[in-house]
């Protein structure tokens, strides 16, 4: 919770370095798992989505600061062993993107980093064979609550209307406890995610 709070409060502050425009955004996403084991089968992507706040404070003609508050579903789907894993986590991303506008206001070009805060898990195992469920119970506490990540994208502005595409890259293995019933599973997840988000400035 103080993690969760001290995204909130570096949100704000970065929205009342100048007036500027707020508005809201939602958008469809498609994420992935950054995995470092040789073993890994049929890995797929997540289908989820991601919606918050955002505020655009014009620096110059030719650049922009754009926070923003999300909330975003990622993880994957994978098998190993026979063996399938469902993975589905929840985060609180706040990116700070620096917004580069080389034909004015209606064309944008961003990139920044972002921090990521994990609200809930929802993981999932089944017999890869027989499409069982397999009696396993990890909960949140068994992942790293942060996450530090860049994303890069591009967007237009038409209007009050925004239409943006991005990429977002985590660097922070999502696992903090690698035990399956005391057997250590040596593997490196991170975070990989693509958005497709229109969003309304007020």
């Amino acid at each position: 919770m103080k993690n969760l709070l001290s995204f909130l409060f570096l949100f704000f502050a970065l929205v009342g370095v100048t007036q500027a425009q707020l508005g809201l955004k939602a958008g469809i996403t498609t994420s992935n798992l950054v995995i470092d084991d040789g073993d890994i089968e049929d890995r797929n992507a997540n289908i989820g989505f991601s919606a918050g706040l955002l505020y655009r404070a014009e620096l110059t003609d030719w650049f922009s600061l754009q926070p923003e508050l999300l909330y975003t579903q990622k993880g994957a789907s994978y098998e190993t062993a026979s063996i399938d894993y469902d993975v589905n986590l929840g985060y609180v991303d706040v990116p700070v993107l620096l917004m580069f506008h080389p034909f004015g206001e209606v064309i944008n070009i961003y990139a920044g980093p972002q921090a990521s805060y994990l609200l809930g898990v929802n993981y999932e195992l089944s017999d890869g064979i027989t499409n069982t469920a397999i009696e396993f119970e990890r909960d949140r506490d068994s992942f790293n609550d942060l996450d530090v990540g860049l994303v890069i994208g591009a967007g237009v502005t038409l209007g009050n209307v925004i239409v943006d595409f991005r990429v977002a890259r985590g660097y922070i293995d999502i696992d903090d406890d690698t035990n399956f019933d005391d057997i250590e599973i040596n593997t490196d997840n991170r975070n990989f995610n693509a958005t497709l988000s229109v969003g309304v400035f007020f």
